[in-house]
C-alpha cells in the first residue's frame, strides 16, 4: 500500500515515472479526460462530477457516503466498478500523479473524523495499487478541512522540468 509523503516533502523521492514537456501538457490531459468521462459515463452508478482545473489537473469528486460503508473505510461492492473504470485510464494516463484526499464526515469529534478519513483515503489508495496503479505515482490524505463527507481524486500532470509540483498537494 502507497505510504503519504512526510508533510516536508514535496515530491515522491525515488519515483520512477514519466513526465510531459510543458507543451503537451494541455492535450495528454484533455485526453485523458475525455477517456475518463467516457469511461465514467458508462458506470453504474454514475457518482463521480469530474471537471479539469486550470491548472489541466482533472478533479473527480464524489460523496463520500456512495462509496463506503457508514463510519466504515470498507469500500462498498457498487463503487468498484467505477474505481476499476478510474483505474484503467489512470494506468493508460501514466505521466501523472493520483492525489486521493477524503472527508469521512463532520463528526463532533474530531479525533474520529480524521482518523475516519485518513483510513478512507488510504483503503481507496489501496484499492487502486491492486488495480495496477503504480503506487508511486498515489498520494492519500484524510482531509477533513473538505466539505464534510466528500471524496476528491485528482489526477495531476508530472511536467518535465516542474516534477515535484505534481506532488504537491492539491489542497
Amino acid at each position: 500500500m502507497p505510504e503519504p509523503p512526510p508533510a516536508s516533502v514535496a515530491n515522491y523521492v525515488g519515483a520512477s515515472v514519466e513526465s510531459l514537456p510543458a507543451k503537451a501538457v494541455a492535450d495528454y490531459m484533455a485526453s485523458a479526460l475525455g477517456t475518463l468521462n467516457k469511461s465514467l459515463a458508462e458506470s453504474e452508478p454514475r457518482q463521480w462530477q469530474v471537471s479539469q482545473l486550470p491548472d489541466g489537473s482533472i478533479r473527480l469528486q464524489a460523496w463520500t457516503a456512495s462509496g463506503f460503508e457508514t463510519d466504515s473505510a470498507e469500500l462498498r461492492p457498487l463503487t468498484l466498478d467505477s474505481l476499476n473504470r478510474l483505474a484503467k485510464v489512470v494506468r493508460t494516463f501514466n505521466k501523472t500523479t493520483v492525489h486521493i484526499l477524503a472527508n469521512g464526515r463532520d463528526a463532533t469529534v474530531p479525533a474520529f473524523s480524521q482518523s475516519l478519513s485518513d483510513r478512507r483515503a488510504a483503503a481507496l489508495a489501496a484499492y487502486l495499487d491492486g488495480q495496477g496503479v503504480d503506487d508511486t505515482r498515489m498520494r492519500f490524505e484524510g482531509a477533513t478541512r473538505l466539505q464534510p463527507g466528500m471524496l476528491q481524486i485528482v489526477i495531476k500532470p508530472i511536467i518535465t522540468g516542474a516534477e515535484p509540483q505534481a506532488w504537491m498537494s492539491p489542497s
